[in-house]
């Protein structure tokens, strides 16, 4: 495309894309948790949480996850993860799976949560007590009543 004729908005269009692509090639560092410069937002209809940082970086993800994008990959998780539950149903010892309705801000609504899948349990499971994960020795309490 030759520069002649094309007009300045349409120069400064072409000149933006690099500098959005390098944006969000940058905005996991960027928008790193331990780099605070502003105040804490939240993106509008997404869990992603920004301190104020570069506004090309906030508008390329609002585009990105426009029409409700955030809340549909939340909902197409859970509808995977209940869909390997009741394929695992006997290896789990699980009875019956239950998708809860998922209500519409559920996805980036932080300050209030409830379950989405509710498994119920064909005989007691064995339960640990809370534990970090580079713990090797979980205790259980082996008081299993399934077959």
């Amino acid at each position: 495309m030759c520069w002649k004729n094309l007009t300045i908005a349409q120069r400064s269009g072409l000149n933006q894309i690099p500098n959005r692509r390098f944006t969000l090639w940058r905005g996991l560092t960027i928008n790193r948790a331990n780099v605070y410069v502003g105040f804490q937002v939240q993106l509008d209809l997404t869990g992603i949480f920004m301190h104020g940082k570069i506004p090309t970086l906030k508008i390329s993800l609002i585009q990105i996850f426009r029409a409700h994008l955030w809340q549909k990959i939340h909902e197409s998780v859970v509808m995977d993860l209940c869909q390997v539950f009741d394929q695992q149903l006997n290896a789990l010892d699980i009875e019956t799976v239950k998708k809860e309705t998922i209500h519409p801000r559920k996805s980036y609504k932080m300050n209030s949560s409830c379950a989405d899948v509710l498994l119920f349990g064909a005989c007691k499971w064995n339960i640990s007590k809370s534990s970090l994960l580079v713990d090797s020795k979980d205790v259980t309490d082996n008081t299993r009543s399934c077959p």
